[in-house]
């Protein structure tokens, strides 16, 4: 994932550390592959054929490739530094803002926790619709805001710093050419996940989810399934 100027330093990102993912598993998401599951389920319902020609951008270490070649998918990931590399897996060491990728190669693009940690995000969901086929999908899930809307301080680093709030990033994909077909808060996964690191002694943020003026940012965790136009 990248973002910014540029990937992370090395151990600045809660997923790079290894006592995160330790608690959090494979997924290194609230709700893990169950929500990927749930998620999927949405879209059958709205029509995707399945199994389907799949890009997760923002693969990690594949374990939502994994999930869906184990259902017959063709599952593609995309990702700055694939923690993949050299398993079974089909990766693509790239920039999810600038993908090498020909135009309508897929039924479904995942993207899981990842778009809050771009800044121009709308770039990104641009290049998203682009390698969709017409009536092809996105499942999104990531933070969002369930309070006022406050600047965004995109990262790279941080999920919570880059949280906007329902509105706005479904008005991010209407600009895409993504209509919303579906929206299911899943903060409670979020508060478990958190739940879990705070028992073990591992901060959930790596720093306060404040807005500009100091005051807390009340996040929670979104949902989304949005169709190509």
């Amino acid at each position: 994932m990248t973002l910014l100027e540029g990937p992370p330093p090395a151990g600045d990102a809660l997923w790079n550390r290894q006592d995160f993912r330790a608690v959090a598993g494979d997924a290194l998401r609230p709700g893990g592959l169950a929500l990927t599951a749930a998620g999927v389920a949405l879209c059958r319902e709205s029509g995707l054929g399945f199994p389907c020609r799949v890009l997760d951008m923002g693969c990690g270490a594949g374990a939502t490739l994994e999930w869906f070649e184990k259902q017959g998918c063709t599952a593609w990931g995309l990702d700055v530094a694939p923690k993949c590399d050299g398993n079974a897996h089909g990766t693509i060491r790239a920039d999810a803002a600038a993908m090498p990728l020909k135009d309508a190669l897929f039924d479904l693009v995942v993207c899981e926790c990842v778009l809050s940690l771009f800044s121009d995000v709308g770039t990104v969901l641009e290049g998203a619709v682009r390698v969709l086929e017409a009536g092809g999908m996105l499942l999104c899930s990531d933070m969002y805001l369930r309070g006022p809307s406050s600047p965004c301080r995109a990262d790279g680093v941080s999920c919570v710093a880059g949280a906007r709030s329902r509105d706005e990033w479904e008005a991010l994909f209407a600009g895409a050419g993504l209509r919303t077909l579906h929206f299911r808060d899943h903060s409670r996964e979020l508060a478990l996940l958190a739940a879990r690191l705070v028992w073990y002694g591992i901060s959930p943020c790596g720093e306060t989810p404040c807005d500009a003026s100091g005051g807390r940012r009340p996040v929670g965790y979104g949902l989304w399934v949005a169709r190509r136009s």
